[in-house]
């Protein structure tokens, strides 16, 4: 199941959260009396910061998948694959 999930679900999922969590924080800070052009800048720096930090989050888990499985292959090559000793 876990290898069926692509970063396009995932970010179909996590953005309308992102969004919403992102708009309750610009209405809280609008009703604290925050500037809107700073308000706007903020959440434009979240939402784009949000999307890069996804992204390489998503290449390092990708990366250790890869570096395990390579791991995994090579030692069932080697036959070191510690089985059953007759």
């Amino acid at each position: 199941m876990k290898s069926m999930i692509d970063r396009r679900l995932v970010l179909m999922v996590v953005t309308p959260l992102a969004r919403a969590a992102i708009s309750a924080l610009v209405g809280y800070l609008a009703s604290k009396g925050a500037p809107a052009d700073q308000i706007e800048q903020l959440a434009a720096a979240l939402g784009a910061g949000g999307v890069v930090a996804f992204n390489i989050c998503w290449e390092l888990v990708d990366r250790r998948k890869a570096v395990n499985k390579a791991e995994a292959r090579l030692i069932d090559s080697l036959g070191l694959r510690g089985g059953p000793s007759v």
